[in-house]
């Protein structure tokens, strides 16, 4: 998919690497992890961290717009990141 068609589906990706990152945790196995993945986690992360502080704000009516920038930028990121990862590795591994 392209980072447009997953762009709507950013929160859900977001959430499946950091649900994968959580199992290998609980399964004493992040040590194992590639540094690829890795990399996509921390971004993963990253935008859902930036996409919480901004809805947060954007629910009490003060969102920045260094905010609103910071969760465009990280999902951006986090897309681009995805799918060459997922092109790399298409079973996910």
């Amino acid at each position: 998919m392209t980072i447009e068609e997953n762009s709507e589906r950013a929160d859900a990706l977001a959430e499946e690497i950091i649900m994968a990152w959580g199992q290998s945790a609980a399964e004493g196995q992040t040590a194992k992890q590639s540094a690829k993945f890795k990399a996509l986690f921390e971004k993963a992360r990253r935008y859902r961290d930036a996409k919480q502080v901004a809805d947060m704000h954007r629910g009490l009516s003060m969102l920045s717009e260094t905010e609103a920038t910071e969760e465009k930028s990280a999902r951006r990121a986090f897309l681009e990141a995805h799918n060459k990862f997922y092109k790399k590795h298409p079973s996910g591994g």
